[in-house]
Parts: structure tokens; sequence; C-alpha cells
């Protein structure tokens, strides 16, 4: 019998491609798993407030076995991000960060809070998820 895993994506909503991108590199690599992450959609209006987001932050991220950072938008979402991870550190969900390829400036706070940090690549982000998760 297969794990299936259930896995969150850090402020998927402010990067649609790169998101997409790493949902078909999970499962291109025959992973079964469930989204866990907050979409717009899940988000009460366009107006919803920090605490309105961190709400629904907080309620997707109880049910994964991981957390998904994307390094390279750090900088962008430092605010949104730090309060993500200092979610997942609350409940003890493993941290993956997730460098582009030909990225090598992951900030210092992802680095300190990553369990595992590894390259956009699929093979290594389904086995990570697999060790951690």
């Amino acid at each position: 019998m297969r794990k299936y895993y259930r896995i969150f994506i850090s402020h998927s909503w402010s990067y649609d491609n790169n998101y997409k991108l790493i949902i078909d590199l999970i499962e291109k690599n025959g992973l079964i798993f469930f989204e866990h992450s907050v979409q717009e959609i899940d988000l009460p209006q366009m107006n919803a407030t920090d605490d309105d987001v961190n709400e629904a932050i907080e309620h997707h991220m109880l049910g994964a076995n991981c957390i998904l950072i994307l390094s390279s938008f750090y900088l962008a979402y430092k605010n949104r991000i730090d309060k993500e991870i200092e979610i997942a550190k609350r409940h003890h969900k493993p941290i993956i960060a997730v460098e582009p390829l030909d990225y090598k400036k992951t900030a210092q706070a992802v680095r300190d809070s990553a369990d595992r940090i590894v390259a956009l690549q699929g093979a290594l982000i389904v086995n990570t998820i697999k060790q951690l998760g």
C-alpha cells in the first residue's frame, strides 16, 4: 500500500507559475499527495486581514506532513513566509526549502528554519518529502 502525503506549499497564491511547476514536478515523480496550501479562494475575501490569512494558513498547515518553501520568494514575501515558518515550527512540521537551480541566495532565516534544502528537481523534492513526511 502506497503512502499518501500531505504537503503545504508556502504562500502559494502569490507565485502561480512556480507553484504549478512544483506541483507538476511532484506529480511527474509519482508522489501521491493531497495539497494543503492556501489559495486565494480559501481566503474570506480579497480584503482578508493578516489575522484571516494567518488563520487560513494555520488551518491548512495542521493537516500537512511537511511544508515546502520556495526560497527565491522569501525577500518579496518575508513577513508572510516568516509567519508560515513560525506556524510550521509551532506545530513541529518539517520544512523543506526549495531552491531554483540557479539560485544560491537563500535567506538565512529560511536556511536556519529548513530541515532540508533541495534544488528545484522533482526527484529530490519527492525523496525529501518521503524522508521527512
